[in-house]
């Protein structure tokens, strides 16, 4: 009887010290995390993730979503900057958003995404924007500048 005592208490033990342990390494991931979370890296993080997210919630977003683009990016040259991004500066001065689509179907062109884009957007939608369209490898498929309506201000460049 005494056996099974003992061996009873060892095991409370052995549960009582995994469980400590165990509450040890989530205390401390927790800590690092907002270490992490709160250094000047981890807050251009936490915004571009915000910003990421926003873009993917846009009515145009999840239109070229439907229309077959894997992942859409639709950011305005003032929030690419405000993340700490390279702008292009001269497309900046044309348009006011970059609209990207990566793993865009073949089958599909810069004007058919620019018009169903900004169809979606409707009059949330001013001033031009840039579309790029990548292939399934983030290769450029088609680039070009496109007004409120979605109608091209100049061919677009295929490649």
């Amino acid at each position: 009887m005494s056996r099974m005592v003992t061996t009873e208490k060892k095991e409370r033990t052995r549960f009582a010290i995994v469980g400590a342990i165990v509450i040890v390494v989530i205390v401390a991931i927790s800590v690092a995390g907002v270490v992490v979370l709160r250094s000047p890296q981890g807050r251009a993080l936490q915004a571009l993730a915000d910003a990421a997210d926003k873009s993917e919630k846009r009515p145009g977003a999840l239109v070229l979503r439907a229309q077959g683009c894997r992942q859409v990016i639709v950011l305005s040259y003032e929030e690419l900057r405000a993340l700490g991004m390279q702008v292009d500066e001269a497309a900046a001065a044309l348009a006011t958003l970059e609209v990207i689509c990566n793993g865009a179907p073949a089958a599909r062109t810069c004007n058919d995404f620019a018009q169903a884009f900004a169809k979606a957007e409707g009059a949330a939608l001013r001033g031009v924007f840039h579309l790029v369209a990548n292939d399934d490898d983030d290769r450029p498929q088609c680039t070009g500048y496109f007004d409120a309506q979605g109608a091209p201000m100049g061919p677009a460049i295929v490649r």
